[in-house]
């Protein structure tokens, strides 16, 4: 049985969102933005920028799975996530650079590739794995991020009309 208090603070939450998707549908503002998805390269982007979010998504698990299961402190935790963070940064201006000289496409599908093998040697995790292979492995999986949110963003303003490029960056 639900907690009466979450009911409740879910049945708020949901009638707001519902109350404030009417009010922003009816808004002019609205359905320019919706006719965004019209553009082909937007629409693509978009649906590619949800699934990195959901690959993002590691960040939490990796942490709740070393402190609940291993017994890592919470700093020990960070600090197997940090190194991760780091590639990330120093592999941003670095496929900046490549961008220009190479289809987003294909920086895409080599940043898929990469994610999608460091997850699923992450599935290869036990109880017994050490610190060193927990770091190692986040790196590979975050540089792979970094090759599919800069060519993420520059694919979605692809073909879109000078005016409505504050309605893609919402």
């Amino acid at each position: 049985m639900m907690n009466p208090v979450a009911r409740g603070s879910s049945l708020h939450s949901c009638s707001r969102t519902a109350c404030d998707r009417r009010i922003t549908i009816r808004s002019a503002l609205a359905a320019d933005s919706y006719m965004l998805f019209k553009n082909r390269s937007f629409a693509a982007a978009s649906l590619m920028f949800t699934f990195g979010v959901v690959l993002l998504g590691t960040t939490v698990l990796i942490p709740q799975f070393l402190q609940s299961l291993m017994g890592y402190t919470a700093e020990k935790a960070g600090e197997v996530l940090s190194p991760g963070a780091i590639a990330v940064l120093l592999m941003l201006p670095f496929v900046g650079f490549l961008l220009k000289k190479t289809d987003a496409r294909y920086l895409i599908a080599f940043g898929m590739a990469i994610t999608g093998v460091a997850m699923f040697h992450m599935t290869n995790f036990t109880l017994d794995m050490d610190f060193r292979t927990a770091v190692l492995w986040r790196v590979f999986q975050a540089s792979g991020l970094a090759f599919l949110f800069v060519p993420l963003n520059t694919i979605s303003y692809t073909g879109v009309p000078e005016e409505q490029n504050n309605q893609v960056s919402e």
